[in-house]
């Protein structure tokens, strides 16, 4: 979707047959920009690709991924909602092959539901809040 407007730039029919996760691989990324992604798109070997063309991801953290703590930042801001703010890497040997750099796994707590959301990105450069809010 182009910010300005509200027409789409790419629509995508299928059949049903066709995952979700293969439609990354059509996309044309646009370097520098910031990509939101649903869970369920999580293919590591296409966010590594995009990541190398200088393209950021921020997507939900599957309940399923392991991963270990290379940095853990403490100047984080809990009053904002925010609870973590780390850089990860994957323990799993598939993904550390398919994605061996290192991560960013923000958590912000959605206070209404009593529940925290953890966000994954390859962008370390944005402030944790922003990575919450986007």
């Amino acid at each position: 979707m182009v910010l300005r407007g509200s027409i789409p730039s790419f629509i995508m029919i299928s059949d049903g047959k066709y995952h979700d996760n293969n439609l990354l691989d059509l996309l044309v990324f646009a370097p520098n920009a910031i990509y939101l992604i649903d869970k369920n798109y999580v293919d590591f070997e296409v966010l590594y690709r995009i990541s190398y063309a200088e393209v950021f991801f921020i997507l939900r953290k599957k309940s399923n991924l392991d991963n270990s703590t290379v940095e853990r930042k403490f100047n984080i801001a809990t009053a904002t909602g925010l609870s973590m703010d780390k850089t990860v890497a994957h323990n799993w040997h598939r993904f550390k092959k398919l994605f061996p750099g290192p991560q960013r796994l923000v958590e912000n707590d959605d206070r209404e539901n009593e529940v925290g959301i953890l966000f994954l990105t390859n962008n370390m450069e944005v402030s944790a809040l922003e990575v919450a809010k986007l």
